[in-house]
Order: structure tokens, then sequence, then C-alpha cells
């Protein structure tokens, strides 16, 4: 079943932990042919 996700950044830091962690979580979620829409 593919799934639809929504990672939303608000930190001010683009390149910050929280970044990081939500790229992470983006790629594995994209290699399991689920959907990601990233808002900044």
């Amino acid at each position: 079943m593919n799934k639809k996700v929504l990672i939303i950044k608000g930190s001010p830091r683009a390149e910050g932990n929280t970044a990081t962690m939500a790229d992470v979580f983006a790629k594995g979620t994209i290699e399991n042919n689920n959907t990601v829409t990233e808002l900044f």
C-alpha cells in the first residue's frame, strides 16, 4: 500500500540536525515506493 507523506521543515537551519533527519526519513520513504512532499 503506497502512502503519501508530508514533511514540514520549520527550522531556520537548512543543514541542521532536524533537516538531516527529515532527509534520511524521506529517502527511506521514497525507497519503499511511497510519495513524499516537503514544505519549508
